[in-house]
């Protein structure tokens, strides 16, 4: 069953030539686990993408990701929806 969440950002800034992605959602942290994946979405016309979880601590989903091309702004901040697929 895939369920999809509207997750604020608290924390969104670049580690070299990473970005740490940090997402606030209590249901989420509930079922998700480090190295788990996430489908990350940011705006209507954006594809989802991949990215694995760092660390759950809290209410907090941290990810970590590398940016190979050109970010959409909207990437960075905002409310990114999440899918997850039990």
């Amino acid at each position: 069953m895939k369920e999809v969440y509207l997750c604020p950002v608290t924390v969104s800034e670049p580690l070299g030539d990473f970005y740490r992605l940090t997402v606030h959602s209590r249901e989420l942290c509930r079922l998700a686990k480090a190295g788990q994946f996430l489908h990350v979405r940011c705006g209507e016309k954006t594809l989802r993408r991949p990215i694995s979880i760092h660390d759950v601590e809290g209410d907090e989903i941290t990810m970590i990701y590398e940016v190979r091309a050109t970010a959409p702004v909207g990437f960075l901040s905002g409310s990114p929806e999440i899918s997850w697929t039990c």
